[in-house]
């Protein structure tokens, strides 16, 4: 099936890889409107920016490029306690394979932060997210297989294939909870979220394929050993239908100075998705700024023809800090 094989094969077997045909990100901790619709407003601040782009598979195939950007903010006062509102908006691109598969979608997001007893300690958030995604595809740059007669290869011939629709649109909902402790020197939290609750049509052909419901759990530990160090495990699990992610590692924090708004820090991280890559990572902090790569190394079967070559990802976020709070145990974790 040459090419068309190729191309449907990575377009599936590593949208396995991908949340199932999904956008995802290796530094999932940094894109917090794709974790959770709970996560957003949860954080130290009041403005922040997030943006991420991820460029993958360049030695097997057209390489998969993924962007996303999103921003979120508190809505109205803060209480002594530390509850909140907040809402934003996540915006994320996905072109792939030799096909152009495109993927864009847009969600605004709305989500309420209780806090469970006056003296700051635990938090339970809930989120929803509600949008649109556009997706096409450029049948005209597909091969198919009975276009090849023995080593011949004939554009001309026909594909025997019929799409219905090369473009569409469809109306998208996202559903999360989430918890958050702060003791002494740690702050933990962990949470649950539900993706495409309307479960749209996501076919080109003629017969109804509805895009299944997505389930991620979270989890994260900030552990401040002293003013210089801190650690962050974390791990995020996924499942839709019958496909399975699991992602976990380690965060490591140097601070340099952590003074108000003058956080200055760099940190070095290790991830593994398991049977896929190992992600090694490192960020810079500067005051309000957060600037991180990360590389995925493939250790899964594709390996052979990505050379253990996965794609590097950047990130940067940009918090907006106005408000002093007079909850004194009120620190969010910062995404």
């Amino acid at each position: 099936m040459r090419r068309l094989y190729i191309s449907l094969q990575l377009l599936m077997c590593i949208a396995f890889r991908s949340h199932s045909q999904d956008i995802h990100f290796s530094q999932y901790p940094y894109s917090p409107l794709n974790l959770s619709p709970a996560a957003t407003g949860v954080f130290d601040g009041d403005v922040r920016v997030n943006a991420l782009y991820r460029q993958q598979w360049n030695s097997v195939t057209v390489p998969y490029k993924t962007m996303g950007l999103s921003y979120d903010q508190v809505i109205g006062s803060v209480n002594e306690n530390g509850s909140r509102n907040a809402a934003g908006i996540v915006i994320n691109s996905d072109r792939a394979g030799d096909g152009n598969f495109a993927t864009l979608q847009a969600m605004l997001s709305f989500a309420r932060l209780f806090a469970l007893n006056n003296d700051s300690i635990h938090f339970i958030s809930g989120g929803i997210q509600a949008g649109i995604t556009y997706r096409s595809l450029d049948i005209s740059q597909l091969t198919f297989d009975n276009q090849f007669t023995g080593d011949v290869f004939n554009p001309m011939a026909p594909v025997n294939e019929t799409f219905e629709r090369d473009n569409f649109i469809y109306p998208d909902v996202n559903a999360g909870f989430g918890w958050m402790g702060i003791f002494n020197n740690t702050t933990a939290n962990t949470g649950i979220s539900f993706q495409h609750l309307l479960q749209p049509d996501q076919s080109f052909l003629s017969a109804q394929k509805k895009l299944p419901v997505r389930m991620q759990l979270n989890a994260g530990v900030w552990l401040k050993r002293d003013d210089a160090l801190s650690f962050y495990p974390s791990a995020l699990w996924m499942t839709q239908q019958e496909f399975q992610e699991l992602v976990f590692g380690m965060e490591i924090k140097f601070n340099a100075q952590n003074k108000s708004i003058r956080k200055r820090a760099i940190s070095l991280g290790l991830h593994y998705r398991m049977d896929d890559a190992f992600i090694p990572s490192a960020a810079v902090y500067f005051d309000q700024w957060r600037f991180g790569i990360s590389y995925d190394i493939n250790t899964s079967g594709l390996k052979t023809a990505s050379n253990g070559k996965g794609g590097p990802e950047f990130n940067l976020t940009y918090i907006i800090k106005k408000i002093h709070y007079t909850a004194a145990k009120n620190n969010c974790p910062v995404y």
